[in-house]
C-alpha cells in the first residue's frame, strides 16, 4: 500500500439544505489532503444540490444523482460499488469531522494492518449533547455487538479490499439497524476498532432515523440481536434480551427471565475462541447486573436464583461492589 493512500469520502445526501455546507468545510478542513469526495443526491427537492456545487470546483469533489429516490440505504450500496480508494470513509450530510480525523485514522491503519475498520468516539450536538465512547479494541467490540451497535456508521474508514472480496452491503431488509447488520456481519470475519478519541460531531435532530422511526429502528435491531445469540447457540426471543440491551426500559418483571437467559448461555455456548468467549460472557453479566441494580434487593435475589452465588463471588470485591449497590439502590429507593 502507498505511503499516503487514497481515502474516498461516501456521502448520500437528501434534503440536507440546512446542515450539508458545514459537513463538506469539515471535509475541507482535513489536514490530511489525500482524499477525494463522492456525493450521492437521492432526488433532493430542496435547495441542498445548488449548495453543493460551489464545491465541485475542488476536483476532490464529485456529485452522482439518483434517477429516482431510493433512500438511505441503496444510496449508501450505491457509493460502495462506485468507490475505488484504498480506504473508503463514511459520512452522513448533517455531521461534521474534526480536522484531524482523516490523518488518526490512516495512520492509525497504517501501523495496524490487521484492522480492517476504524472507527472512533464521538461528541453529540443539537437534540441531544453528550460525549459517546464506545469500546476500542477489537475483542470487546466483537463482544459488545452481540446486544448493541458500539460503530458509529458515519465516524468509520473501511479497507476496500475488504468489501469487494466479502462482499459486504447494508441490508434493506434490516432497514432502521442496517448499519449494526453490517458491522455485525463484519466483525465475524475482520478486526474493527475505535480511535479513543473525539473525531466526529455526530449531530441529533428530529428528521433522523432514531427520530421519525423509532418502532422500525427497534425491531430491526431486534432481529440483528436474535441472530446473533442464536449464533452463541441460543435461541431466544428478543422480548427476553430487551433489559439487557435497553436496562432502564425494563420492568422488574423482566429479571428472572433475563437472569435464565444468561445462565442458559453461561452454561451452553457455540463460541470456540475461549478469549472472545470470556469477553462475551463478561460484557452480557455486566448488563445484566446493570439491569439488577435499578431494582435493588429484587435485582440482587433475581441474579442469584439466575447465576448463584459461585458466579456472584467471582465479580469485583467478590461481589460486594454489585451485592451494596443493590441494597443501597434499595434504601434510597
Amino acid at each position: 500500500m502507498n505511503e499516503s493512500p487514497l481515502v474516498q469520502v461516501l456521502l448520500p445526501v437528501f434534503n440536507s439544505e440546512d446542515y450539508i455546507e458545514a459537513c463538506l468545510d469539515s471535509l475541507l478542513k482535513q489536514t490530511y489532503v489525500k482524499f477525494s469526495v463522492l456525493i450521492l443526491d437521492d432526488c433532493s427537492t430542496d435547495s441542498t444540490v445548488k449548495k453543493i456545487l460551489p464545491y465541485l470546483n475542488d476536483g476532490r469533489f464529485r456529485l452522482l444523482r439518483n434517477e429516482r429516490n431510493i433512500g438511505i440505504i441503496p444510496s449508501r450500496n450505491v457509493l460502495l460499488k462506485e468507490a475505488t480508494a484504498d480506504f473508503v470513509a463514511f459520512m452522513d450530510a448533517d455531521d461534521i469531522c474534526m480536522p484531524d480525523r482523516f490523518a488518526e485514522q490512516v495512520n492509525y491503519m497504517l501501523r495496524h494492518p490487521h484492522i480492517s475498520v476504524v472507527g472512533c468516539w464521538y461528541k453529540r450536538f443539537g437534540a441531544v449533547d453528550g460525549e459517546v465512547r464506545p469500546p476500542v479494541e477489537p475483542l470487546k467490540i466483537k463482544a459488545a455487538l452481540r446486544l448493541d451497535n458500539v460503530i458509529c456508521n458515519p465516524s468509520v474508514l473501511i479497507r476496500r479490499e475488504i468489501i469487494v472480496e466479502g462482499g459486504f452491503f447494508f441490508d434493506i431488509a434490516y432497514q432502521g439497524a442496517a448499519d449494526y447488520k453490517f458491522f455485525y456481519d463484519i466483525a465475524q470475519h475482520h478486526m474493527i476498532a475505535n480511535i479513543p478519541k473525539f473525531l466526529l460531531a455526530y449531530r441529533t435532530h428530529a428528521q433522523q432515523e432514531s427520530s421519525l422511526n423509532n418502532d422500525r429502528q427497534k425491531k430491526a435491531h431486534a432481529r440483528v440481536v436474535e441472530n446473533a445469540w442464536a449464533d452463541m447457540g441460543v435461541e431466544v426471543k428478543f422480548s427476553v434480551l430487551q433489559p439487557l440491551v435497553w436496562p432502564h426500559q425494563a420492568s422488574s418483571a423482566s429479571l428472572l427471565s433475563a437472569g435464565r437467559c444468561v445462565a442458559n448461555l453461561f452454561k451452553k455456548t457455540l463460541i470456540t475462541d475461549r478469549a472472545l468467549e470470556g469477553e462475551i460472557k463478561a460484557f452480557i453479566e455486566l448488563r445484566l447486573k446493570s439491569f439488577c441494580r435499578q431494582h435493588g434487593i429484587k435485582g440482587l435475589i433475581a441474579y442469584l436464583r439466575t447465576l448463584g452465588f459461585r458466579q456472584l463471588v467471582k465479580g469485583r470485591n467478590i461481589g460486594l461492589s454489585f451485592t451494596c449497590d443493590c441494597i443501597k439502590k434499595q434504601f434510597l429507593h
